[in-house]
């Protein structure tokens, strides 16, 4: 065995080099492994998908051929429809989330957006549940204010939040959500 190597000092420069490749083996280990996660969660959440699609979609051919016996069978039908349509609504709200989160890096897309169009915009994603629920949803302000804003985040932002709200509202209730402008 050749010891000349274990009684070799290192000198600073190579010390740095050490530590600069260290770090950055630390960092593709850690991309790696960040990447490696992601790929799962978006497997997962594909493969939830395909579920319900498939149930909504086998349904919804049932009750538009007429293939059910009375109003009742065609309310099941329509409420397991519903059902699986929030579901992906949830999930779609989570896939969303985690392609935000990677998307932290990009620059927004800041324009004038009004308020009267945010409350239009969840008034359309969420009318099946408001009209299941019998939920009243009430935006209170300004309508003509208008914010400098990334529309579509602002808009999915505020869509888990009406999620949150549905979910844990009971039936027959108001949400109401209120825009005062900071002077």
């Amino acid at each position: 065995v050749d010891n000349r190597y274990n009684k070799k000092k290192i000198d600073q420069g190579e010390l740095g080099l050490l530590q600069l490749f260290a770090n950055q083996l630390g960092t593709i280990i850690a991309n790696t492994r960040i990447m490696k996660e992601r790929e799962e969660t978006f497997f997962a959440a594909a493969h939830s998908v395909g579920t319900p699609v498939t149930s909504i979609s086998g349904f919804a051919e049932l009750l538009v051929e007429g293939h059910f016996r009375g109003e009742e069978e065609m309310q099941e039908y329509i409420e397991i429809i519903a059902r699986n349509a929030e579901f992906l609504k949830t999930v779609s709200s989570q896939t969303f989330y985690l392609t935000y989160v990677e998307r932290m890096t990009e620059p927004l897309s800041l324009d004038w957006v009004s308020l009267s169009w945010l409350y239009a915009g969840l008034l359309h994603l969420n009318r099946f549940a408001f009209r299941k629920r019998n939920i009243e949803f009430v935006l209170s302000g300004d309508m003509t204010l208008e914010l400098f804003i990334d529309r579509n985040l602002m808009l999915n932002g505020l869509q888990m939040i009406v999620d949150n709200a549905i979910k844990f509202s009971d039936d027959n209730k108001r949400i109401w959500f209120r825009v005062d402008p900071i002077l």
